[in-house]
């Protein structure tokens, strides 16, 4: 899983890397027209990428989330107890 992860990053990068070299980033006139729809490519190419990306993170840490609870790693614990001189005395 965690491949998969790194290769959408990594064609995340190279997607954003073509979009600069067609002229991301430029002002919005100094970008050649015949790019655009070039530009529009690799940008939905890397939006989605990305977005699969940022699933499959999501999917490997609740998996573990679950197995570290079912193993009882999580256990609940109290960081704040009362110290025992603010507790009345009978």
């Amino acid at each position: 899983m965690a491949d998969r992860i790194q290769v959408a990053l990594l064609g995340t990068a190279i997607c954003n890397n073509m979009a600069i070299d067609l002229g991301y980033g430029k002002h919005v006139w100094q970008i050649p027209f015949q790019n655009l729809n070039d530009m529009y490519l690799i940008g939905q190419i890397s939006i989605t990428l990305t977005i699969c990306a940022a699933a499959w993170s999501k999917t490997v840490s609740v998996k573990l989330e679950f197995l570290f609870l079912f193993l009882g790693c999580l256990e609940s614990q109290r960081v704040l107890e009362p110290p025992e001189t603010a507790l009345p005395k009978d």
